[in-house]
């Protein structure tokens, strides 16, 4: 009996190895895609975090979008890293947004002379409201 290769005319070099006949890839791991979970909802965290930081609560919501960033970035530097830096850096504004919210909030506070507040003399409350207004505006950004 003649061997197959010679009678095909192809060289052995060239010839495809044939299959094991129950070769199915069932236990082979699936390709990694897709993203985090931790990316996910240190993403989630950082927009709470601005959507928050009106409140005050912003802080919060921006330390744990931060931790959980700088987790997933560490766990999965190739699958969503890009996720994990768009976190970090909203909760990092966030954070920085709250705590300007909050101390100016705080040293609104402080200004204020309760003693000039009269609710039976309105024009002498207009005055002082005035007046406290002026002195307050470099904390604000006016548009």
């Amino acid at each position: 009996m003649e061997d197959n290769n010679q009678n095909s005319g192809v060289s052995p070099e060239l010839q495809q190895p044939t299959p094991a006949p129950y070769d199915n890839h069932l236990y082979d791991e699936p390709p990694k895609t897709g993203s985090s979970g931790m990316a996910i909802a240190a993403l989630v965290m950082g927009i709470l975090s601005l959507v928050c930081c009106c409140v005050g609560i912003g802080v919060v919501f921006g330390i744990v979008g931060l931790i959980l960033g700088i987790i997933s970035m560490k766990k999965n530097p190739d699958s969503s890293k890009g996720m994990a830096i768009a976190a970090i850096v909203m909760s990092g504004m966030g954070i920085l947004c709250s705590l300007y919210m909050i101390m100016s909030f705080a040293v609104m506070a402080t200004q204020i002379d309760w003693s000039q507040i009269d609710l039976n003399d309105m024009d002498k409350t207009q005055r002082y409201l005035e007046e406290l207004e002026r002195s307050m505006q470099y904390f604000f950004i006016r548009f």
